[in-house]
């Protein structure tokens, strides 16, 4: 096999100037030709046309690379050509990150490439680390595709993984290989001296962008992992800065990516903040786009859902501006001023009685899909995941005690005033939610919807909505603010269900099972950070981002949990902005981290294939540069106001979704 060492020059400190590196990759003629000729052999006429003539499943034709082990289904022609690129990284013996846009079937890619060595004689063992929520996903993907292959789930107490580890040392079943083993983050750190005594044939790490951090745990303990072959699944590559994709390069290359000081001084790829002519007369000068993807395109492959022509029908975004109503303008002055203490008072006259949670007591009803959890209910390992995740780090009570009156609970957390503006653009209540004086509990009543400029909003979007046959899953990133939409769809009577990370894997599937397959449930509440991996719900095609996340990545996931391969919907994703705020702020802070994307993993370099082959040895098209980054994430905006919030005419253009239904 061709190694990769001397073809790609090694990114230290050796390689000062720019202009030098250039000269390097360029004199290197034969720097990545090799690799690059064997992906130009990854033809995708010959994924869409060949077919093998003895084999069919369901009457359907089964191309003619699918792996013979490969029985429950039929492979769509990128996922073969994906299956074709990851072949030859393993005969190269190169790592690599396979990164197509979610929803288009990374897993199945990853068990077709596992069936093909196995064909050829790798006994194993295979290792899979994901994420605990995507372990059954894994596991019924295996049952369901490659039935005769033997998979391992290596979860469970202590005593139950002891017992599971001569099971991965033992050859199993007629092809006579040891077994897929699958496991989550937290248990590959937790048995790290047990599963580093294995010599790994292929390590797979979903959700690859979990090691961005380079200083993380996870990133240590796997580095650890004796393997042949190392790869990364993620949608996501880039999601906040080049130190991330750094990250993830030294993790698959440490000989090849061992400097991150030199290859940020490699790539300054500087304020994209700047005017976009100054920074194509930059590129065309010193080619620093272009360089960084012409080292990236042998172990980068990600297309688009539309690249591939994927019957996923057309998603459209558009951001709606809230206004701030006077409450939220007076506690949001307040805020700024650092006046809020005072403005909401300090006498203390009663306690209150606190539920679990170290909240006041809801009163008793039924929420659709939604129960207490109780600590019992926990299986292994999955509290010390939990504990780790924002809500729960947004659930903690007051750092700052603030002395409580009877009528009202107050929530403040003095040194986080970023935190505290955007509470208050949300939902004042989120600050001091008033409680009945003679009951203590939360009071739920018209006042709830008129002292939030974003609930005013969604009240004249979800009855229309309703009216007009849609579902609707909303996102937000906390989890209190969930609360305050329970007890709003409460007061206006709309079945719901809810996910957050404080549920179990159980709760989460009844949840989502009855979203999806009852009608009468209307909406579904969901934390971005627990509800943006892993899950399908292609039931609803309308989503509704309540409070943007400073990582445009988090919000992407969130809407791909609709837009995907099974919707057969328009779907709009509605991004609620409380105008001239730290709301908006956020907004486009994350829209620049997206044009550093574009930039970076550009659309049309890494697709595989000849062409993205061919496309890579060409420089950016400047006019094409300009475009991208003039361009925006959104299609429409809508701006609301204080006196009506939203007028009918802009309610209806807002709602309406008949120009998507013609282009499906």
């Amino acid at each position: 096999s061709v190694g990769l060492r001397g073809r790609v020059p090694k990114l230290s400190g050796a390689c000062n100037p720019p202009k030098l590196c250039a000269e390097e990759i360029e004199n290197n003629g034969d720097s990545n030709s090799i690799i690059k000729d064997r992906l130009a052999q990854v033809m995708r006429h010959s994924a869409k046309h060949f077919v093998d003539p003895k084999r069919k499943f369901n009457g359907q034709p089964v191309p003619f690379q699918q792996p013979k082990l490969f029985t429950g289904g039929v492979m769509r022609w990128y996922q073969v050509e994906g299956m074709e690129w990851l072949r030859m990284l393993w005969e190269n013996g190169i790592n690599g990150i396979l990164a197509d846009e979610m929803g288009l079937g990374k897993t199945i890619q990853c068990i077709a490439t596992i069936a093909l060595m196995v064909e050829r004689g790798v006994a194993g063992p295979f290792l899979i680390c994901a994420p605990l929520s995507t372990l059954p996903n894994w596991i019924a993907e295996f049952k369901r595709f490659t039935p005769e292959i033997p998979i391992l789930l290596y979860h469970g107490t202590q005593q139950e993984r002891r017992g599971l580890i001569h099971k991965i040392r033992r050859k199993e079943s007629s092809m006579n290989i040891h077994p897929i083993v699958i496991t989550s983050f937290e248990i590959a750190m937790r048995d790290r001296h047990s599963l580093q005594n294995f010599y790994w044939k292929y390590l797979i790490v979903d959700e690859g962008h979990r090691i961005k951090n380079m200083n993380c745990r996870l990133i240590r303990e796997l580095k650890r992992f004796s393997t042949d072959n190392k790869l990364l699944l993620t949608g996501t590559p880039l999601q906040n800065n080049l130190s991330e994709l750094w990250s993830l390069l030294n993790f698959l290359l440490p000989d090849v990516f061992d400097d991150l000081k030199s290859f940020e001084s490699w790539f300054d790829i500087t304020s994209i903040s700047e005017i976009a002519e100054d920074i194509v007369a930059k590129e065309r000068e010193q080619n620093i786009l272009h360089m960084l993807h012409q080292i990236l395109t042998p172990f980068l492959l990600r297309r688009l859902k539309s690249d591939v022509a994927v019957e996923v029908p057309p998603k459209r975004e558009v951001v709606v501006y809230a206004p701030l109503v006077q409450k939220q303008e007076i506690f949001y002055s307040a805020i700024v001023n650092k006046t809020i203490q005072k403005l909401l008072g300090n006498n203390q006259e009663e306690v209150v009685e606190l539920s679990s949670t170290g909240r006041p007591k809801r009163r008793s009803r039924k929420v659709v899909n939604y129960r207490e959890l109780r600590e019992n209910e926990f299986p292994d390992a999955l509290e010390e995941l939990i504990s780790k995740t924002q809500e729960e780090a947004e659930r903690e009570r007051p750092v700052i005690a603030v002395e409580m009156p009877l009528d009202s609970e107050i929530n403040l957390k003095l040194q986080n005033i970023m935190m505290l503006l955007r509470k208050c653009c949300n939902h004042p209540y989120l600050i001091e939610y008033p409680l009945d004086s003679v009951t203590q509990q939360f009071k739920v009543d018209e006042d709830l919807v008129k002292n939030s400029g974003k609930i005013l909003l969604l009240d004249r979007m979800l009855p229309e909505l309703k009216k007009r046959g849609h579902k609707v899953v909303l996102f937000s990133q906390m989890t209190r603010m969930l609360d305050i939409l329970m007890d709003y769809c409460y007061l206006r009577d709309y079945q719901f269900s809810r996910l957050d990370g404080s549920m179990s894997y159980a709760d989460r599937e009844e949840n989502m099972k009855n979203f999806n397959a009852d009608p009468e449930v209307f909406i579904f509440l969901v934390s971005t950070r627990a509800g943006g991996l892993g899950i399908n719900l292609t039931a609803a095609d309308t989503v509704i981002i309540y409070d943007s996340d400073w990582n445009p990545q988090s919000d992407l996931q969130a809407q791909d949990r609709c837009h995907r391969i099974g919707q057969t919907k328009p779907v709009v994703v509605y991004r609620f902005v409380t105008a001239n705020t730290i709301d908006q702020k956020i907004v486009e802070r994350a829209a620049a981290k997206r044009k550093l994307e574009k930039l970076i993993i550009h659309k049309n370099q890494f697709k595989g294939g000849k062409f993205g082959v061919n496309q890579s040895k060409s420089c950016l098209d400047p006019k094409e540069l300009i475009e991208l980054l003039q361009s925006r994430d959104y299609d429409r905006e809508i701006k609301g106001s204080t006196e009506k919030v939203i007028t009918d005419k802009d309610l209806e253009l807002l709602l309406d979704r008949s120009d998507l239904i013609g282009k499906f």
